[in-house]
């Protein structure tokens, strides 16, 4: 995480009291992984129920809906 921080400004950390640990952001909001995306460079979660998306060099972050019942299919 730190080395992440330290080639790109937008990332940073928060405390996340759930996990009780520090938790990565870009930008100012909490990353996040999606737990079918196992392999390098796999990224079957972009767009899933309109709640997660990349994060890409030098784009700013996409603000979605929020997760949407049709993710429920998903788990």
């Amino acid at each position: 995480m730190k080395k992440l921080i330290l080639q790109d400004p937008k990332f940073g950390a928060i405390y996340n009291n759930e996990l009780n640990k520090l938790q990565l952001t870009y930008s100012g909001l909490p990353t996040y992984y999606w737990f079918k995306d196992t392999e390098k460079n796999n990224f079957s979660g972009d767009g899933i129920g309109n709640a997660w998306s990349l994060i890409l060099k030098d784009i700013p972050p996409t603000m979605l809906d929020g997760l949407a019942e049709s993710t429920a299919e998903y788990k």
